[in-house]
């Protein structure tokens, strides 16, 4: 999980300037000094900040002063340069040199994180290959991975997960699968592949030239085939993508949640969901932003017993087919009948508690996002994805804007035993359904666009803004933080039937 950066090999490569600071710096030097010595920050910075942001790790400098008198302490300074020239410092004062880099490198780390929010999301808009029949896993990461409050969160978390393990308090993840998960894990699991997955995305684009050798090598039917190659060719980042989500994700879910993970083909949505749920259990600060809670009064569709009140909380808000997504959110006791809860009492056995007649709602707070998944069912109406959503809760209305929308279609065959692409098509009479297919539509600073099997697509005007069954949209509330995605023009292809 962390990369083993001993404090020799930090001292080898960040070397301290020897130097003497100006008047009004060494006149503000007892403002630097911290109570908190924040032992271990200097590793927690050069792992978790420097990494994601090749110009820090470059320009990373730290300075240094020593004094005798009125008492004997150092002063040092640590600061970077950022892509645009920009110079951020930030000074720590101690009786030790190297507890006053760690103070400076933990102010260095706040000064960042408020100045340059966007230096932890991954720059550019890329998707993950799709060999194994696993899209839906695809659309349910790449919210994640593109979502500020879920990821500022995760690398907060991971901070401090660094920073335990450094001083030998924490418990580094295990080299072979436990039967229970440890502590962490889930959230040290999901980081280590945001993290690769970071890196390649800092590119731009990558080219999917490996997915002949990716299909010989786990397909059984493709491995005696002499069209497909025996090796792989540089450069390797489709490969990377592809065991981040099989042998990261992918494999987590099926070891945890459920087998059939590890199958071709699943719920977008469903997998979101045990993400979240694992994610948030092992960390339960985050349910209040992550997950969305409220509060309900009914009476129990097992026993005779009531009535009850409950508190819920949930990864994704089920909508009913036909009912707009606002309309759903303006009324809290149809959206808590549409959620089809459970929960379990004993009074005076056991009931697995499921809840009928909701008769009162009470949303509980805003979330930092806001998941919505489109039920599936016969429609009777075209329902509209709205690009904002607004959510009150004790008469406090906030904006939510839509980051993503899976869109969820049907795949088929000619009568020739031909299969059409994995793109939306209005079948003839003689094609034949195969399977089901979800691809994303992501919002970037340059515009909405499809990301479908790994490869970058202008939207689908057909489908753009309309909820198909079983797909699944993602919201965060209005903030100035929350950046987008850029898109490199290079990653764009063009499908030329539609």
């Amino acid at each position: 999980m962390f990369d083993e950066v001993s404090e020799e090999e930090i001292d080898n490569n960040y070397k301290y300037n020897l130097c003497i600071f100006p008047l009004e710096i060494l006149q503000n030097r007892k403002s630097f000094a911290d109570e908190d010595s924040h032992k271990g920050w200097t590793h927690v910075f050069v792992q978790c900040y420097l990494s994601l942001r090749p110009s820090w790790m470059e320009s990373f400098s730290r300075s240094r002063q020593l004094f005798q008198f009125p008492y004997q302490h150092a002063l040092v300074k640590c600061s970077v340069v950022d892509d645009d020239e920009i110079i951020y410092e930030a000074f720590g004062s101690h009786a030790d040199y190297k507890r006053a880099c760690d103070i400076a490198c933990f102010r260095l780390g706040e000064l960042l994180s408020k100045n340059v929010s966007s230096f932890m999301m991954p720059p550019y808009l890329i998707g993950f290959p799709n060999i194994r029949g696993h899209c839906f896993l695809i659309a349910a990461v790449l919210p994640i991975f593109y979502s500020y409050p879920i990821m500022s969160k995760l690398f907060k978390i991971n901070c401090q997960d660094v920073l335990e393990v450094n001083l030998g308090l924490g418990v580094k993840r295990p080299s072979k699968r436990p039967r229970i998960e440890t502590p962490r894990m889930w959230s040290q699991s999901l980081y280590r592949c945001f993290k690769d997955f970071h890196k390649i995305s800092r590119k731009g684009f990558y080219e999917m030239i490996n997915s002949g050798y990716i299909e010989k090598k786990v397909i059984p039917e493709s491995k005696d085939d002499p069209e497909l190659p025996d090796a792989p060719v540089n450069p390797r980042d489709d490969i990377v993508l592809d065991t981040l989500l099989i042998r990261g994700i992918c494999n987590m879910l099926g070891n945890y949640c459920d087998k059939d993970y590890l199958k071709p083909g699943g719920d977008e949505c469903q997998a979101y969901g045990f993400i979240m749920s694992k994610l948030c259990s092992s960390n339960p600060e985050l349910y209040g932003d992550l997950f969305f809670r409220f509060k309900t009064t009914s009476a129990c569709g097992n026993c005779c017993n009531g009535p009850y009140s409950y508190e819920f909380a949930l990864p994704y808000i089920s909508v009913p087919v036909n009912i707009q997504f606002q309309n759903i959110l303006k009324n809290p006791v149809l959206l808590a009948n549409a959620q089809k809860l459970s929960h379990v009492h004993y009074d005076p056995l056991y009931c697995p508690g499921k809840l009928r007649d909701i008769d009162t709602c009470k949303f509980l707070e805003h979330p930092e996002v806001l998941c919505m998944r489109y039920e599936f069912g016969k429609s009777t109406e075209e329902i509209n994805v709205p690009n904002n959503l607004w959510l009150t809760v004790n008469n406090v209305s906030e904006k939510y804007k839509r980051l993503c929308s899976s869109v969820v279609i049907k795949c088929y065959r000619n009568e020739e035993g031909e299969d059409y692409p994995s793109f939306y098509r209005k079948p003839n009479p003689t094609d034949v359904f195969t399977s089901w297919h979800t691809y994303l539509h992501v919002k970037t600073i340059r515009g909405w666009y499809e990301v479908n099997n790994g490869i970058i697509y202008p939207v689908d005007t057909r489908l753009f803004k309309k909820a198909t069954p079983g797909s699944l949209h993602f919201y965060q509330i209005d903030r100035p933080e929350f950046v987008l995605p850029d898109l490199c023009r290079e990653s764009i292809e063009f499908f030329p039937d539609r």
